[in-house]
């Protein structure tokens, strides 16, 4: 049996029991450009890249650094992502790409609106 054909049995048997498996949202971010973003926000960096900044911008969300760390927000006020810049983090990258491709989905559903 193929992994679609398990898929798809599961929804069925969702279904039946009145079920739903959970969706993304119909705004929410196309997989290339939450590859895009990860790929950016991937990469561990004292200061923020170009490529950094124009995803930022596209998705109207600020940044400001103070030493070591980078907050990034939304500009119009509300939940903060706070980045200390640790090398020895061999995950950090991946964490901070993944809050901030969440900050640039609810940024797109505010327009969406």
């Amino acid at each position: 049996m193929r992994g679609g054909d398990v898929s798809k049995i599961a929804k069925e048997y969702l279904a039946e029991m009145g079920l739903e498996l959970e969706t993304r949202s119909e705004h929410s971010l196309p997989k290339e450009e939450i590859t895009r973003i990860k790929k950016a926000f991937g990469e561990r960096r004292e200061k923020i890249t170009p490529t950094q900044k124009d995803i930022l911008k596209k998705y109207n969300l600020g940044y400001a650094t103070n030493g070591k760390r980078l907050t990034i927000f939304p500009m119009e006020g509300g939940e903060r992502v706070i980045v200390g810049i640790s090398p020895n983090d061999i995950n950090a990258g991946k964490r901070i790409s993944s809050l901030v491709v969440k900050l640039c989905e609810k940024q797109q559903n505010k327009k969406a609106k």
